[in-house]
């Protein structure tokens, strides 16, 4: 009769024991820190009558304001901007003939000392009406002494298209040249001149020309330039300029030549 009671009593403790158990493996509730952003939308899911409306951002707008450009103002727009951009088309140059104007230098070359005449002008080019269309501007250096129907003529310009002859005027035929390095790289500031003797002024005069639109010649205005900008419209300013030329300083007997460079 001792022994049974032992063993009951031992049956019961493992009953209680079972159930203890089972009531602390029951699912428990999670808590959550609620500054994270997952407490923050479990919040507003289960509480939505309860968020507050926020502004709408600034921060588009101003965005699309940085990025839209001012509109020019009036003055600036009426004062015209470069070829191709709104105002360009209110460009005009004047066109008012100046006399030229000529200096008087002198340089040695292989021992020889040739004196020669400066002139810097423009000549107008003209439609058939007799209205200037435009105006080129070249440099000529013409030997002092010379007979002119006997002395060759040379007209020389630079290509590009779009290049002013000052390329070939100050580093290849003028009378006196910007000094460069023996490979022919510009040097370092400050630069000097100097005596060139390779210039052909001892066999030729040469006059240099600025095609329309670079250098000092210019246009009457954008309309006009059209006419001039286009293969056809080079070979009859230069033509007509030529012909200018000529005729004003009276070279007609002189042996002409053209000497071009890149186009």
């Amino acid at each position: 009769m001792n022994k049974p009671f032992p063993l009951a009593v031992s049956l019961a403790l493992i009953l209680a024991a079972g159930v203890a158990a089972q009531q602390n493996d029951q699912p428990r509730q999670r808590t959550q820190n609620p500054n994270t952003p997952s407490a923050q939308q479990s919040t507003t899911e289960e509480s939505p009558q309860q968020s507050t409306p926020q502004a709408p951002s600034r921060e588009p707008q101003e965005r699309q304001q940085r990025r839209e450009p001012s509109p020019p103002s009036a003055p600036a727009a009426a004062a015209g901007g470069a070829p191709g951009q709104p105002g360009a088309s209110s460009y005009h140059w004047d066109m008012t003939e100046v006399a030229p104007v000529q200096t008087h230098h002198q340089i040695t070359i292989g021992g020889r000392t040739l004196r020669y005449t400066a002139t810097a002008g423009r000549l107008p080019i003209k439609d058939p009406t007799g209205k200037i269309d435009a105006e080129m501007f070249f440099v000529a250096y013409t030997l002092d002494g010379a007979d002119p129907a006997r002395r060759p003529l040379t007209f020389s310009y630079n290509g590009g298209p779009g290049s002013a002859s000052i390329w070939l005027h100050m580093g290849a035929l003028g009378p006196r040249t910007v000094v460069l390095q023996s490979e022919g790289w510009m040097p370092e500031a400050p630069y000097r001149l100097h005596d060139n003797q390779y210039t052909p002024l001892d066999a030729t005069d040469v006059v240099m020309i600025d095609a329309i639109g670079t250098g000092y010649s210019r246009p009457a205005d954008m309309e006009q330039a059209k006419k001039f900008w286009g293969l056809h419209g080079d070979i009859e300013s230069f033509g007509e300029f030529i012909r200018m030329y000529i005729s004003r300083y009276e070279r007609w007997s002189s042996p002409l030549y053209l000497l071009g460079e890149s186009y």
